[in-house]
């Protein structure tokens, strides 16, 4: 019988090879969906039932929920779904932070909402360049507030300039805390504006970015290098794993993100360090 390796060499193969060993420990999610109206569920069939199942299989102890509002939904809509997150949180202590959804374009019922969702403790909001105006005095005056009341700010990253429009919001309110979602999306290495701006002493790091969606969709492709080397870039501090669930199990996002060829060091960053050091969880 042919011996086998010691486990120490058989790791150091890995690596040698570019293959990282897995993330071994509980990981946190910093980019799942609270979708109790359905609207990601017919590609995915899953409900907010199923999340906890889904977190044991993919060793994830905690999660940030977005509150995903029905189409079209006006104030009172988003205030119900937002409502029904508080809850389900409440019977998930220490295991899930909330993020809340806006009514919008109406500045005034979204600041009343900010308001009332910290109030209810909410860690943070989301915003979307699809629908808003990120330069406007009112959207600022709005992320100035969520920064004051301690909320991450997390903004759509999938549409074109969202990385332009986030390091403009970022240099004009060093106080707030963003997240950059699926790393900008398709255009990926727009993200790199924050390689330059850190060439600046005077530019602050508040921005993080989540590998939701993006992980997925490049994982195995001639872009996993490239979109690896876009994170060291930024700098490893400040990636994220998230899932997009349900649109993708946790599962299958967290081997994405293994298989992108992250050093162990890197994984527990984006696994868990950098989201714990985010939310002062």
């Amino acid at each position: 019988m042919r011996p086998r390796p010691h486990r120490a060499l058989w790791l150091a193969v890995l690596l040698a090879a570019g293959c990282a060993a897995p993330f071994a420990g509980q990981a946190v999610d910093a980019h799942a969906h609270y979708d109790p109206t359905g609207r990601l569920r017919p590609r995915s069939g899953e409900s907010p039932g199923d999340l906890a199942r889904e977190m044991a299989a993919a060793r994830v102890d905690r999660v940030v929920l977005l509150a995903v509002s029905p189409a079209g939904a006006d104030a009172a809509a988003v205030r119900q779904v937002n409502d029904q997150l508080a809850a389900y949180t409440r019977l998930h202590p220490g295991r899930v932070l909330a993020v809340a959804a806006l009514p919008t374009p109406d500045g005034e019922a979204s600041l009343r909402e900010l308001e009332r969702v910290a109030g209810l403790g909410f860690a943070g909001v989301k915003l979307s360049p699809e629908r808003l105006d990120l330069g406007a005095p009112d959207v600022r005056a709005l992320v100035a507030r969520a920064s004051a009341l301690h909320l991450v700010v997390y903004v759509e990253g999938w549409w074109p300039d969202a990385a332009y429009e986030v390091g403009k919001l970022a240099l004009a309110l060093p106080q707030a805390r963003l997240v950059l979602t699926h790393l900008g999306g398709v255009r990926f290495t727009d993200v790199l504006v924050f390689r330059v701006l850190d060439l600046h002493p005077f530019t602050p790091r508040n921005v993080w970015f989540d590998l939701s969606g993006v992980a997925v969709l490049y994982a195995d492709s001639p872009f996993a290098a490239q979109l690896r080397w876009v994170c060291r870039q930024v700098g490893m501090d400040r990636v994220l794993f998230g899932s997009d669930w349900p649109l993708t199990p946790l599962t299958e996002a967290a081997s994405s993100v293994q298989r992108l060829g992250f050093t162990p060091a890197e994984q527990t960053q984006v696994f868990r360090e950098n989201a714990d050091a985010l939310f002062r969880w």
